[in-house]
């Protein structure tokens, strides 16, 4: 499904499990690039995974509880970019 979205940005919270897992795989499987956020490195890394087997644009992961006081400082102090 072409949801014409090549080329976007997304950020996916509770990316590693569940419907934020699969938003962020389907987001990538559709060329958008995917900050995918979640406490779990390893499920954060098999969704890596999935979407290289897959042919999609590999995420960007961040290991972080989002609850955690003072996490969206933390997050944009990382300096990360997609």
């Amino acid at each position: 499904m072409d949801l014409y979205l090549k080329g976007k940005t997304a950020i996916v919270t509770g990316a590693s499990q569940g419907i934020g897992r699969a938003i962020a795989k389907e987001l990538a499987l559709e060329g958008v690039k995917v900050l995918a956020v979640a406490r779990n490195e390893d499920l954060l890394n098999s969704l890596k995974e999935e979407v290289n087997t897959s042919g999609g644009i590999e995420p960007i992961t961040l290991i972080q509880d989002i609850l955690e006081v003072g996490a969206p400082r933390k997050i944009g102090a990382e300096g990360r970019t997609c």
